[in-house]
């Protein structure tokens, strides 16, 4: 599987000499621990073996781009939301396309019950659009002080929505839970900001 990384024209190349990509299979992995081994990219380019038709995440590491993550991923062309890529069995030919972003803006919420602030409340934090994968592999959780305020760094520039719950609430375990999330406050982050929102948290 041949695949590269592109960076967009007005930035400078990226080291990319211990960039290590890795594709997670999603449905196999029930089944068994057999994954294609991880690729070494070489000039920001890099091939991946051993994949076959599957569901997979795409992740990368890298110390020489600590602070970067991957902001878009495309399979033959095609955008692939939450960096998820669904390898298509019938296609001429299977590249990757990887752009690296900085992540380094933060959102700042205080959470209230309305009138007070709510200590210990959980603020939960979900890339748009709002969908079960966003809630499986990217959603982003904080608890609150004493005062009501939590905050979560390392987001990439988008826009997210935003909701709470009270302390000691288990949110995972709601049925609302998508719901609360795709109806709450939308968020928009710009690059290299921190953004203050004003957060009210579940009854």
């Amino acid at each position: 599987m041949e695949s590269w990384e592109e960076y967009p024209a007005e930035s400078p190349a990226l080291p990319t000499e211990d960039l290590h990509v890795e594709l997670s299979p999603l449905v196999r992995a029930r089944f068994e621990d057999e994954a294609p081994a991880p690729a070494r990219a070489r000039d920001g380019e890099f091939t991946l073996d051993g994949v076959i038709v599957d569901r997979y995440r795409v992740t990368i590491s890298s110390k020489a781009l600590m602070g970067y993550q991957a902001s878009e991923v495309r399979y033959n062309g095609g955008l692939c939301l939450h960096g998820l890529v669904s390898i298509h069995g019938g296609a001429f030919a299977h590249r990757l396309e990887i752009m690296l972003s900085l992540a380094v803006s933060s959102v700042s919420a205080t959470v209230t019950d309305g009138l007070r602030p709510s200590p210990g409340a959980t603020v939960l934090l979900v890339p748009q659009p709002v969908d079960d994968d966003a809630i499986t592999y990217e959603l982003r959780s904080a608890k609150a002080d004493g005062a009501g305020n939590a905050t979560i760094n390392g987001l990439l520039p988008g826009r997210y929505r935003i909701a709470a719950y009270p302390e000691g609430a288990f949110w995972r375990d709601d049925p609302s839970l998508k719901q609360r999330l795709v109806s709450g406050q939308e968020v928009i982050v710009a690059r290299h900001a921190t953004v203050q929102v004003p957060a009210e948290r579940v009854p």
